[in-house]
């Protein structure tokens, strides 16, 4: 054996290769010391003719003989996989809503919203344009949408990892270094782009909501700072509804509506409601609160 390990290491072989190419991948997997020593197994052994191509689970305690008969055996079944899609602009509660909908996920919708809600270290370390992240701050903003295909028990960690990387992908490292530079940070003006893609569907108007938001910021323009903005109504209303929604009944939740609501200015919103107030320990981002 190469070692003493027992730490399982997937291995693909791919259709076609040659016995001296498998010897060497698995080789460089560290599942045997040298790669003449499996060649020499297999084709004294005979098993040339048999060697398959698939994903093939092995470890560095097998013999190379193990390992030379393992790789004429049937390779590894498929691994089960389910399809997210995920729509634009979505608030981490409807991510938790909308997986517990995903017929044959197995990983528990209630740990991603955790992890969403209040991100470890590990997380946050792991991704450099979340370092300005505000203490307590969620990671509502950076779920982006798109259709993703994930093994059914993908760790929720996995998951949010997953998503965290197609965020900064679909950004791109030019716009999160260029936003970090601007006097609201990179998190500030998520938060903003937030509000924007709430009022409009319509990109030529993006750039005046934007301003025109950005003014209101702007003390000089503004001394009250007040944003004035419906969507953060709207979330904290959504906000108020959901901490006394249990968990399981937010699939059936309507987001983003204002039935019942006559004038959002006559929607109160308590002084308490924080990040803590819904189910799951909820965190929001700054919206509710500019």
């Amino acid at each position: 054996p190469a070692g003493d390990d027992p730490s399982p290491v997937a291995v693909t072989i791919e259709p076609g290769m040659s016995v001296p190419a498998i010897a060497r991948t698995v080789a460089d997997a560290g599942i045997v010391r040298d790669p003449l020593v499996l060649i020499w197994q297999v084709i004294t052994l005979g098993l040339d003719p048999s060697l398959r191509a698939g994903v093939f689970t092995l470890d560095a305690t097998l013999t190379p003989e193990a390992v030379a008969r393992r790789l004429a055996g049937p390779p590894d079944p498929p691994t089960p996989k389910v399809t997210l899609a995920f729509r634009p602009g979505l608030r981490i509660e409807q991510v938790a809503a909308y997986l517990q909908t995903v017929e044959g996920l197995e990983t528990d919708p209630r740990a991603v919203y955790r992890l969403l809600s209040e991100p470890p270290r590990s997380i946050v370390e792991a991704h450099p344009f979340l370092a300005d992240l505000p203490r307590g701050a969620s990671l509502e903003g950076f779920i982006p949408a798109g259709v993703y295909e994930v093994e059914t028990a993908i760790p929720a960690e996995a998951l949010v990892t997953r998503l965290l990387d197609a965020w900064a992908a679909g950004v791109g490292a030019v716009r999160i270094a260029r936003a970090g530079r601007h006097p609201l940070g990179l998190y500030g003006v998520v938060t903003l782009a937030s509000l924007v893609e709430r009022e409009t569907g319509v990109d030529r108007e993006r750039d005046t909501i934007a301003g025109a938001y950005l003014n209101r910021l702007d003390p000089d323009l503004n001394p009250t700072r007040l944003m004035d903005a419906d969507p953060t109504v709207v979330y904290a209303a959504d906000t108020m509804a959901l901490r006394d929604l249990p968990f399981r009944e937010w699939p059936g939740y309507l987001f983003w509506d204002t039935l019942g609501v006559s004038r959002l200015a006559d929607v109160e919103v308590p002084k308490d409601l924080d990040r803590k107030s819904t189910r799951l320990n909820s965190s929001h981002t700054d919206i509710s609160r500019m």
